[in-house]
C-alpha cells in the first residue's frame, strides 16, 4: 500500500541528509595578531577596520557577542572590546575589519636620567643622537653574575648589598679587590648608578691577584667552582681577561661552564690584532667582545676579526672602583666593553630564565645594532643594544625599509627573517590593491592598482613552534610621474664650492682637505673638491653630512662623482679603502683596486630612509704602503 504524504516528515528526513552529507559551514574565522604573547590581557581585543570602511562599531562588536570598551577614531580607526577567543577570530575575518589584535599589558620602562656612563645612554638606542637617558624595562634581581677577575669590593655602596664573595683561587689570602679591575667591571653589569642591570647578583670569583695576573691553573680553578656552585636559576658569568691561544685549559673550562648552562661574556682584548689569536676570546661557544669609542668607532687598541661576536662601548667608561666604598674611575679596555654584554644578558635572562647560553647569545646577536661601528677590521659588524622587546628564540623579521612602486608597474618585496624555528609562515595586514604575500616565502609582489601614500603596513612571520615576529613599515604606490611634496637636492654645499674648511655643511676630520687644486688633481667641476688619503701610510680621513629625509619622498638618490688614484700594487688586495655609508647601512666600499683615470659617479637608492634623519658618511682608511688618493666631487641627494 502507497504511504500518504507526510510534508512534516518529509523535510525531517531532508534535514537530516542535508546535514548528513553537506554539512554547516563552520564561520569563518582568521588569526589574532599577538595572541598568547606574554602580557596579554584575557578576553580583551582591539579591531582595527579597513581603509575606506564605514563600520559601526556597536554593532560590529555586537554581532559577534563583544561589548565596546573603546572606540578609535583618530591615531586609528576602530575600537577595543571584550570577547571571547572564537569570537575575537571571527571578528577578525569579517570583511570590514583589517586586523584584530589582542590587548596586552605595556608597563613604564624605569629611565635613568643623565646616566653616569656614556656606555648606558648609547647601548639603549640603535641610532644617535645620544638622548642622555638610560630605558631599562627590568634590573634583573632573579639573575646571578659571577665575575670572575681580581675579585670585588661587596661593600661598595653602588652594589646595594647585592655582591658577595664567591672564592678565592690566586692563593694570596686577600678575599677583596686589592686591584679594582673586578669591582670596576661589576659596577658595569649591576651597579645602581653605573649598571646595565641594575638588580642583578653579584659574585666575586677571584682569579687574578694585586697587579691583575693569573694563571690559567688560578681561571680554571676559578671556572670550576663556577661550574661546581651556580645557582639552578639564570645566570651569567663575566671574563674580563685573557692570555695567548691555545690555552685548552682555560679554553675546556668555559665551553664547561656554558654547557653547565652559563653564559659567559669574555673580552677581545687590547692587542690590536687579530682576537683568535686570544684565549679564551677565540672560544666560539662564548660571547667575545670588541670595544667601541663613543663615536661607534672600533677602539684604536680593540682586537678584530671573525672570532669577535659583537662591539660594545669601552673607552672612557665610569664604574665603581676598590679604593673605599664611594670610590669611581674611569678606565678603557674591552675590558669595560665586556660587562655591557653581560648585563645585557642578564636582563634577557630576567625576562626569559629558560633561556640556554646558545639561546642567549643568538638572539643578541640577532638583535644587535648592524653596520655602525666603523673600522670593524674584518669582525662582524655589531653593536650592543637593549631594551628593543625582542625576545631570543623568537623569530626576527628584519625591517624592509619604506617600499615604493608605481601603479601598473610590477613591483615586489622579499622579506627576511631570523630566529625561531623554520618553515615560517606569513601574514600581513593593509598592502595597498593588487599586491598580496606569499604566505610561505615572505615574498609581496604584484602589480598595485590605486595609489596609496605612507600606508603602514605590518607583517608578522610565525615559526614552526607559534612563536611569532612583526614588522611595521611603510608603503607608497602611486601614479607614473607622481613626485613628494619637499623634491629637490637636500645636500648644503654638495660640490664643496663654498670653499670653507668648518661651517660648510660638512663635518669633517682635522686630516681631510677640502681645497683646490689644478692639473690631474683638479676637481671635477669647479673649483674646490673633498681630497681622502693619498699619504702612503696609515692615515685616516672622514667627512659626512647629517640631513633629514622628508617622510613623502620615497623616490630619493644618493650620488657623488669619485677619482681614485693609486700606487699599491694589485696583488697587495683591497689594503686602502673609502667606505661609504646612509646612517646603518653600507653602501659601498671602494678600494685601491678600483684606481683608474677619471671620475666614477656611483648613485645609490635611499628611498627605504624616508622620513628619517640619515648621516651620510665617507671613511677612507690607508695602510703603510703605496699611497692610494680618493677624491670626491658634486654629492647630491635628490628627493622626489
Amino acid at each position: 500500500m502507497r504511504a500518504k504524504f507526510r510534508p512534516g516528515a518529509w523535510l525531517t528526513v531532508t534535514a537530516l541528509v542535508a546535514g548528513a552529507t553537506v554539512g554547516v559551514a563552520p564561520p569563518a574565522m582568521a588569526e589574532v595578531v599577538g595572541a598568547g604573547t606574554p602580557g596579554a590581557v584575557a578576553g580583551s581585543y582591539i579591531a582595527v577596520f579597513k581603509d575606506g570602511v564605514a563600520a559601526d562599531s556597536d554593532r560590529l562588536a555586537r554581532k559577534y557577542s563583544g561589548t565596546v570598551t573603546h572606540r578609535y577614531d583618530h591615531a586609528l580607526r576602530g575600537f577595543a572590546a571584550k570577547l571571547d577567543e572564537r569570537s575575537a577570530r571571527r571578528l577578525a575575518a569579517d570583511p570590514a575589519v583589517a586586523y584584530v589584535q589582542q590587548n596586552r599589558v605595556v608597563r613604564k620602562a624605569d629611565e635613568q636620567d643623565r646616566p653616569s656612563s656614556w656606555g648606558l645612554d648609547r647601548i639603549d638606542q640603535r641610532f644617535g643622537p645620544l638622548d642622555h637617558t638610560y630605558h631599562y624595562s627590568t634590573k634583573a634581581t632573579g639573575v646571578t653574575a659571577y665575575v670572575v677577575d681580581t675579585g670585588i669590593r661587596i661593600t661598595h655602596d653602588d652594589f646595594g648589598g647585592r655582591a658577595v664573595w664567591g672564592t678565592n683561587t690566586i692563593g694570596d689570602g686577600k678575599d677583596e679587590d686589592c686591584d679594582g679591575h673586578g669591582t670596576h667591571v661589576s659596577g658595569t653589569i649591576g651597579g645602581t648608578e653605573y649598571g646595565v642591570a641594575k638588580g642583578v647578583k653579584l659574585v666575586a670569583v677571584k682569579v687574578l691577584d694585586c697587579d691583575g695576573s693569573g694563571t690559567s691553573e688560578s681561571v680554571a680553578a676559578g671556572l670550576d667552582w663556577v661550574a661546581a656552585n651556580h645557582v639552578s636559576g639564570p645566570a651569567v658569568a663575566n671574563m674580563s681577561l685573557g692570555g695567548d691561544a691555545p690555552d685548552l685549559v682555560m679554553e675546556n673550562a668555559v665551553k664547561r661552564v656554558i654547557a653547565d648552562g652559563v653564559l659567559v661574556a669574555v673580552a677581545a682584548g687590547n692587542q690590536d690584532e687579530d682576537a683568535c689569536r686570544h684565549s679564551p676570546a677565540l672560544v666560539p661557544e662564548a660571547l667575545t667582545v670588541g670595544a667601541v669609542n663613543d663615536g661607534d668607532q672600533r677602539s684604536s687598541f680593540s682586537n678584530y676579526g671573525s672570532c669577535v661576536d659583537l662591539f660594545a662601548p669601552g673607552e672612557y667608561i665610569w664604574s665603581a672602583s676598590s679604593g673605599y666604598n664611594q670610590d669611581f674611575d674611569l678606565l678603557s679596555g674591552t675590558s669595560m666593553a665586556t660587562p655591557h654584554v653581560t648585563g645585557a644578558a642578564a636582563l634577557l635572562l630576567a625576562r626569559d630564565p629558560g633561556l640556554t647560553p646558545a639561546q642567549l647569545s643568538a638572539g643578541m646577536l640577532i638583535d644587535a645594532t648592524k653596520d655602525v661601528v666603523t673600522d670593524p677590521q674584518g669582525s662582524p659588524n655589531r653593536l650592543l643594544v637593549v631594551n628593543t622587546g625582542y625576545r631570543p628564540g623568537y623569530p626576527f623579521v628584519n625591517d624592509p625599509g619604506v617600499r615604493a612602486g608605481r601603479v601598473g608597474t610590477p613591483m615586489s618585496t622579499q622579506l627576511s627573517v631570523v630566529g625561531g624555528t623554520a618553515p615560517y609562515t606569513w601574514t600581513t595586514t593593509a598592502l595597498p590593491p593588487g599586491l598580496t604575500l606569499n604566505a610561505t616565502t615572505g615574498l609581496i609582489s604584484g602589480t598595485p592598482t590605486t595609489t596609496v601614500v605612507n600606508r603602514s603596513v605590518s607583517v608578522t612571520a610565525k615559526d614552526k613552534n607559534n612563536r611569532t615576529g612583526a614588522v611595521t613599515f611603510r608603503m607608497f604606490t602611486t601614479p607614473p610621474g607622481w613626485q613628494c611634496s619637499s623634491k629637490g637636492q637636500k645636500f648644503r654645499n654638495p660640490g664643496f664650492e663654498d670653499g670653507r674648511e668648518v661651517g660648510n655643511g660638512w663635518d669633517k676630520s682635522r686630516t681631510l682637505l677640502i681645497t683646490t687644486s689644478s692639473g690631474d688633481d683638479k676637481p671635477r667641476t669647479g673649483t674646490w673638491a673633498a681630497y681622502f688619503a693619498g699619504a702612503g701610510f696609515s692615515w685616516d680621513d672622514s667627512l659626512s653630512q647629517e640631513v633629514a629625509i622628508p617622510a613623502d619622498c620615497p623616490y630619493t638618490t644618493f650620488s657623488f662623482w669619485v677619482r681614485t688614484t693609486t700606487a699599491e700594487p694589485a696583488s697587495s688586495g683591497p689594503v686602502d679603502t673609502l667606505t661609504v655609508t646612509a646612517g646603518t647601512k653600507r653602501l659601498a666600499v671602494i678600494s685601491n683596486l678600483d684606481g683608474k683615470p677619471g671620475w666614477v659617479q656611483r648613485t645609490y637608492d635611499v628611498g627605504s630612509m624616508a622620513g628619517q634623519t640619515v648621516r651620510f658618511s665617507f671613511y677612507s682608511g690607508e695602510n703603510d704602503g703605496g699611497p692610494t688618493a680618493f677624491d670626491l666631487d658634486d654629492t647630491a641627494l635628490n628627493v622626489s
